[in-house]
């Protein structure tokens, strides 16, 4: 094969230029073989030189056509297409074309221009010439067969290795002839074979060549287009093998062993002679160790021995028939051939041996190479970090729980709902749980259960907490109205089981295969071409059921901002948590504003599940604490029941029902009759002002009496089923499993 280059021959009486456009890849062996032609144009006397005659052009396409698809080089006729209809237009009169991918090609367009008697066509292959496509070929088998007994009588293990592209690029009949040759020179020797995929597969190049090596071998062979093979194998100490057609020495000295040498020489001076003599007939040239290959010099470390037995197994070859050489013809072809025998001297034919790609007994065929795919997993340091400081808090959140059962006589204990209290808890233990299982390794149990917890754990904690403050608000929505009303858990407590359902539902669907589909894969994306990590996907319908999800959580959010609000007239601040529901919901809403633009920004897979962990942590946490913190600190300073300290005694209330009660200008505050005033009550008391001249009556004097709220259990409400007893000023309102009374 040449080099990829494009190469324009201008030959300007008298003398004789040449320019090389363009180089890449392989550009040894064709700037070997034109110059030899150069030297040839300018001592030879045998090309007649015609007065007048200005230019012939000559290009050679090679690999500059040839496209990079997953790794390998391959055709892309478009191109070769453009390519050979640019070279016409512009007046080319030879193209060559150098590669056996091109032949079918070469063939169309030297029919197709058939009556062009100036534009002449080379290429691969031994087809039936025409007057204007000239072929070239040489014998591919026996520069393998050499390197084979070279190998056999190098190597000290006997065991001989080899990498070429394989199927559909070409079969492994070099592999065979290597085998051949190798059990020539010991009879022992065995090769082992590892095909690439590809002509230009460096990665798996490199990977081959170290598999072979540590397998024990210590000579290795290929046919790939660039020499990434024999330089990996010198890498390790390995002694090279120059196989692509170029004296390889001369790049790499004394460290390649041999090469065999194409000398293409003759194939373009015959083909240029035909462009100056406007000749009207084509040529057939094949190469072979008499006339087209030569071995490069052998290196110093290669004892004579070895060098004398090569030398004389080539001349042994050069004296037979080219159909009786040994990889034609040798005893291991009924082995792969039905049929083939004594009758046929256990001799192939050209064609079938092209088609050789079964090993021979001896030899070991381990297949396509590919490179081992590295898994890009969390750091031990993630995931230790998140799960510890998860389980604490898991072990924080139990030991909560244990002090409201402990504590749930107290009066701020019981003012807080207990019941609905330990939900919330629970919620934040199924959160911090989740965390635990998001930075564990990748599953399709692991998506679904990372986000069902999620999902679970927030409905209880943030639905239990809104529907807690949904009852004190149904309390004390109309405190004009001096009424007894009870809601009890019982009555509740649906509704937060309503929500766990809604997202039970929802996360089944994203997990059923035939809808939402949520699984683990594996995912390149992002990351080296050789690494890949998991990932959890969905279908497009799964993400549709993703965003209802987050619909019904940021309605829950709106309905706990609203019932916030609402509750902020409460005068009794135990039982007045809008201050911190709203910092609750203001946490959540940072770290909201601060997740999504991480999220929706480029990042790895370990950086998401940092965000996501971070935020899940940060907001459950920072909630918990505000809504416990002053709570156990009420029982740490107050002790059991308010009547026990003054400051339950004053009926402290909150900002919103002091400037209420300032509006109404009625004088009363909590504890002087009734502690719900608003703007309906000071309308009422209006109408009520007496007339003037008459005595107003004497209002008697009341005393300031303890006022406390208690929450009695379930059991119980039958047992506080009962009618207030309606004396002045007094109110008693009988809620869920709470007992509120103000006297």
């Amino acid at each position: 094969m040449f080099a990829e280059f494009l190469l324009e021959l201008k030959y300007i009486c008298p003398a004789d230029d040449f320019i090389f456009k363009s180089t890449s890849i392989r550009f040894e062996q064709t700037f070997y073989a034109f110059y030899h032609i150069h030297h040839y144009l300018s001592k030879s006397n045998s090309i007649p030189l015609r007065t007048g005659w200005i230019e012939r052009r000559i290009v050679t396409i090679g690999y500059q056509i040839f496209i990079n698809i997953n790794g390998d080089f391959k055709i892309k006729m478009n191109i070769f297409n453009q390519t050979i209809e640019g070279l016409v237009k512009d007046g080319y009169n030879g193209i060559i074309t150098t590669s056996t991918e091109f032949t079918a090609g070469t063939e169309y367009y030297a029919k197709l221009y058939i009556n062009n008697t100036k534009l002449y066509w080379m290429t691969r292959g031994r087809s039936t010439n025409t007057t204007n496509l000239s072929y070239f070929t040489y014998n591919i088998g026996i520069c393998q067969y050499i390197v084979g007994y070279f190998a056999g009588l190098w190597s000290k293990t006997g065991q001989i290795g080899y990498v070429a592209p394989g199927l559909p690029d070409v079969a492994n009949y070099n592999a065979n002839a290597l085998f051949v040759g190798a059990r020539a020179a010991n009879p022992n020797a065995t090769v082992h074979t590892w095909n690439t995929g590809g002509w230009y597969m460096v990665d798996e190049g490199i990977g081959a060549t170290n598999d072979l090596m540590s397998k024990g071998i210590d000579i290795v062979s290929q046919n790939q287009n660039d020499m990434t093979v024999e330089v990996e194998a010198m890498k390790h100490g390995l002694i090279g093998l120059g196989t692509n057609g170029y004296p390889f020495s001369r790049v790499y000295g004394p460290r390649i062993g041999f090469s065999f040498v194409n000398n293409w020489t003759m194939v373009f001076v015959n083909f240029t002679e035909l462009i100056i003599n406007d000749a009207n007939h084509s040529t057939k040239t094949y190469g072979d160790f008499d006339n087209f290959l030569s071995l490069d010099k052998f290196s110093f470390t290669v004892n004579t021995t070895i060098v004398d037995k090569v030398t004389a197994e080539i001349h042994r070859l050069i004296g037979m028939p080219r159909e009786k050489h040994p990889y034609f013809c040798n005893e291991y072809n009924h082995y792969v051939w039905d049929g083939m025998g004594v009758y046929t001297n256990n001799c192939m034919t050209t064609p079938q041996f092209f088609l050789l790609n079964d090993p021979y007994p001896g030899m070991t065929y381990y297949g396509y190479y590919q490179v081992p795919l590295t898994k890009i997993e969390d750091s031990n340091g993630l995931i230790y970090g998140y799960g510890i400081t998860a389980g604490v808090l898991i072990l924080i959140c139990i030991v909560m729980i244990c002090l409201i059962q402990k504590y749930n006589t107290y009066h701020a204990i019981r003012s807080a709902s207990p019941f609905f209290s330990i939900n919330i808890l629970f919620g934040g233990i199924i959160t911090y749980a989740a965390v635990i299982i998001y930075v564990i390794p990748k599953s399709t149990v692991q998506c679904n259960v990372r986000f069902w917890l999620l999902a679970i754990g927030y409905s209880l904690l943030i639905g239990s907490l809104v529907i807690k403050n949904i009852r004190i608000w149904l309390i004390f929505r109309d405190s004009s109205r001096l009424q007894m009303r009870k809601i009890t858990n019982t009555q509740l407590y649906p509704f937060v089981a309503a929500l766990v359902g809604v997202m039970v539902v929802l996360l089944s669907i994203l997990a059923a295969p035939s809808i939402g589909n949520h699984r683990a894969v594996d995912s390149n994306n992002g990351l080296g071409k050789y690494e890949f990590e998991e990932i959890c996907v969905m279908s497009n319908e799964g993400s549709i059921v993703l965003y209802v999800l987050l619909s019904v959580f940021a309605l829950l959010i709106f309905m706990g901002v609203f019932v916030s609000w609402k509750i902020r007239i409460v005068d009794i601040e135990e039982f007045n948590e809008s201050k911190q529901i709203a910092n609750t919901l203001y946490a959540v809403l940072v770290s909201i504003f601060i997740v999504v633009p991480l999220m929706v920004s480029p990042q790895t897979q370990s950086s998401e599940t940092i965000i996501i962990c971070s935020s899940a942590l940060f907001i459950t946490t920072i909630s918990l604490m505000i809504l416990f913190i002053p709570k156990f600190y009420k029982v740490y300073r107050f002790g059991k029941t308010p009547s026990s300290n003054p400051e339950f005694l004053s009926a402290a209330r909150s900002p919103i029902a002091v400037q209420r009660s300032e509006k109404s200008g009625s004088g009363h505050t909590s504890g002087k009759g009734s502690s719900f005033h608003d703007e309906e009550a000071s309308a009422e008391s209006k109408e009520e002002e007496p007339v003037v001249g008459e005595e107003p009556e004497p209002e008697e004097e009341q005393t300031p009496v303890p006022i406390h709220a208690t929450f009695d259990s379930d059991d119980e409400d039958e047992a506080n089923r009962e009618t207030p007893i309606q004396t002045p000023g007094t109110m008693t309102a009988i809620v869920s499993n709470q007992n509120t009374e103000y006297n």
